[in-house]
């Protein structure tokens, strides 16, 4: 019979039992189904981290049964302290992806436009073109950086929704935070504003101040985040977004997923667990620098990146396909402009990504 302690004694949950051996949780988590090292997910390697799995553990004997609206509530309570807003302007989705998917239903349709830098996170894109929308893109600068000059101009053709990926994916770069409140707080006053922080956790605290705030002043903006990225829960489906309250109601009515139970365990930890983020910073930042100077010593353009990637100059050379032939993936025709991006990981990986990006 499978019972909490025979459970216990299986792979990582032992630990749990034993009330956790953080160091024996502490090192990186293979996908064990996969022989490939794979460098093309932004997965943080290094998570969920010792508490949260302990958290998972402890819920999971209670996963026959749905959330109540106490336990939602407390972690929308938790967000909100966060997020120093109300209850009523947050809204839960299945990751950040979901909280796109409800944006997308409520503003864009038919006879309605997205206005969005390019290149940029592709899914709303996707979803805006499968429900007729017009599209209006407009490319990043020399930098990599949003053009907000271009996007003001842009902006006189009253898109229904506007959307801006801080930092940017795929490009990492990441816009001083004054320059993009000034940005966000005009345009919002024009019509609505998306602004998708789901790798604002990886980079430097001292200035990533997020676009909550203007939200807070009033401002028509979402704000979506993630668990999935520098808290290590991709595989766990848990995100949000901070809305003025009226929409995050209409937001919330689009929403088809069913909030797991260990998922918001999970979320309710990691939130109690600021050391894992500051070390899964650390590390990527350790990790980063071995490919940014593996970069320089092949001669490869890189810009300087705010997350948990690095975006690079490919040019007309296949890198995907000879990154392939070594067992290391990374994007694979994905990108336009000779550019390509890849997934920092741990430092042995990176060190791994360096010795055959020397040889090729």
């Amino acid at each position: 019979m499978l019972t909490r302690r025979s459970l216990f004694k299986t792979g990582a949950l032992a630990a749990g039992a034993a009330g956790l051996n953080l160091d024996l949780l502490a090192g990186p988590i293979a996908r064990t189904s996969s022989q490939w090292l794979e460098l093309d997910r932004n997965e943080n390697p290094w998570g969920p981290s010792p508490r949260v799995r302990k958290a998972i553990v402890e819920r999971i004997e209670r996963g026959n049964r749905y959330l109540d609206g106490d336990e939602l509530n407390a972690l929308r309570d938790r967000i909100a302290l966060r997020e120093a807003v109300t209850r009523e302007h947050i809204v839960f989705g299945a990751g950040s992806s979901e909280i796109l998917w409800m944006a997308a239903q409520e503003f864009l349709g038919q006879g309605r436009t997205l206005l969005q830098g390019t290149p940029t996170f592709e899914l709303i894109g996707r979803l805006a073109e499968r429900n007729g929308s017009k599209i209006v893109s407009v490319p990043v600068t020399e930098k990599q950086d949003d053009d907000l000059t271009a996007l003001r101009k842009a902006q006189k053709t009253a898109p229904a929704l506007l959307y801006l990926n801080w930092p940017n994916n795929p490009c990492g770069s990441m816009l001083p935070a004054s320059d993009l409140k000034s940005f966000v707080s005009e345009a919002a006053q024009k019509g609505p504003v998306f602004v998708d922080e789901a790798y604002l956790e990886y980079a430097d605290p001292t200035l990533s101040t997020s676009m909550n705030r203007v939200v807070r002043e009033g401002g028509d903006v979402i704000v979506a985040r993630t668990f999935s990225k520098i808290h290590g829960l991709a595989g766990m489906r848990i995100g949000y977004a901070v809305a003025q309250p009226e929409i995050a109601r209409r937001l919330a009515g689009h929403r088809f997923s069913v909030i797991n139970s260990l998922g918001l365990a999970a979320a309710m930890a990691a939130l109690d667990d600021p050391e894992f983020v500051e070390l899964s910073r650390s590390r990527n930042a350790e990790s980063r620098k071995v490919i940014c100077d593996a970069f320089d010593d092949a001669g490869i353009s890189w810009i300087p990146s705010s997350t948990n990637f690095v975006w690079f100059r490919e040019g007309d050379r296949d890198l995907a396909g000879a990154f392939r032939e070594k067992g290391i993936l990374i994007p694979s025709g994905r990108f336009r402009g000779g550019w390509n991006r890849v997934t920092v990981g741990t430092t042995d990986e990176a060190r791994r990504f360096a010795e055959v990006l020397r040889a090729i």
